[in-house]
């Protein structure tokens, strides 16, 4: 990695021009539906160069960081009477040929290294690419949520049970095609990431398994949100989604759903809709062997948010 502003700034300019090539390859190995081992081979070299350049802007940001905005003390006269004296952060932005708007960017993603990694990881566990302006919108809803009390959240063992196939189905037809979807409590096993990934949409799935708490982590760039949550925790997680405020849809239990006065007043304060089906959710513990687990004497719901065209919607599930 280069050291100084200048080199950083060309090096992450080629990178880049490099990224740009290696997209284009890929989605003409799509195109010819060459073999994945090919397909594997490009998205590798492509995050590699895309984690280099960021990096490349972060260490720039990093260096601007440390410049002193101005001169103490009075300035030196210029060489050329009226020819106005830049500051030196000024100086060393324009010799390296950024502008403003970008070292403000790199001096962001310099802020917040944690959110860069994290950003990184979550595409790499997608198989994805990172980019800049995926980290800088992360940043910005870390940013609207600082004020929101991320605690740790007790997770109980039997939260994590799964979703059968035809309790997904019903919500597919209300997202639109070729949508980003993150799903916060899935692995790449989950039956809400498979059928999301047939019907053409992107998957961004998250784990508490993998280091990924939904309650801590910054939001991915994303359409919509879609998921089962732990049960005993699903009054959190829905007050986390409408504070960030992306359309979503949880399948919950309808037991306790409203049963106190925060929950009251979360609903009353926030545009909701509700998704009711004609039979209960049969659950599974294990993906090897999706066999019943949990047949709850109570309703499951889909609870969403700007996804539904009525605020209650009725579908039928074939078990």
């Amino acid at each position: 990695m280069p050291d100084t502003i200048e080199e950083l700034a060309k090096f992450a300019l080629v990178g880049r021009e490099k990224l740009t090539a290696v997209r284009a390859e890929i989605r003409a190995i799509d195109r010819l539906k060459l073999a994945d081992s090919v397909r594997i081979q490009k998205i590798e070299e492509a995050q590699y160069i895309a984690e280099a350049v960021l990096d490349a802007e972060m260490r720039v940001g990093e260096l601007l960081k440390a410049i002193p905005p101005q001169i103490t003390g009075r300035p030196p006269e210029s060489k050329h009477s009226g020819e106005p004296t830049l500051m030196p952060k000024q100086a060393a932005r324009e010799a390296a040929g950024i502008s403003r708007q970008q070292a403000d960017r790199y001096i962001k993603l310099a802020d917040n290294p944690e959110v860069v990694e994290n950003a990184k990881s979550v595409a790499r566990a997608n198989d994805d690419i990172i980019s800049r302006s995926l980290v800088l919108d992360m940043i910005k809803t870390s940013e609207r949520e600082s004020a929101f009390n991320l605690v740790d959240i007790d997770w109980k063992e039997d939260d994590e049970v799964y979703t059968p196939a035809y309790a997904v189905e019903p919500i597919l037809k209300y997202i639109k095609p070729n949508s980003i979807v993150w799903c916060p409590f899935d692995t790449q096993e989950s039956i809400f990431v498979k059928k999301l990934k047939e019907a053409g949409h992107t998957v961004i799935a998250t784990h508490i398994s993998n280091g990924s708490d939904f309650f801590k982590i910054s939001v991915p760039e994303c359409d919509y949100i879609i998921s089962n949550p732990p049960y005993s925790v699903k009054g959190e997680v829905l007050k986390r989604l409408f504070k960030i405020g992306k359309p979503f849809g949880m399948l919950v239990s309808v037991v306790g759903l409203f049963e106190s006065q925060e929950r009251f007043e979360m609903f009353r304060d926030n545009v909701f809709e509700i998704m009711y089906m004609n039979r209960r959710i049969v659950y599974f513990k294990d993906y090897s062997e999706p066999i019943p687990y949990l047949n709850p004497p109570f309703s499951s719901v889909y609870v969403c948010h700007k996804m539904l065209p009525k605020q209650i919607i009725f579908e039928e599930i074939h078990r």
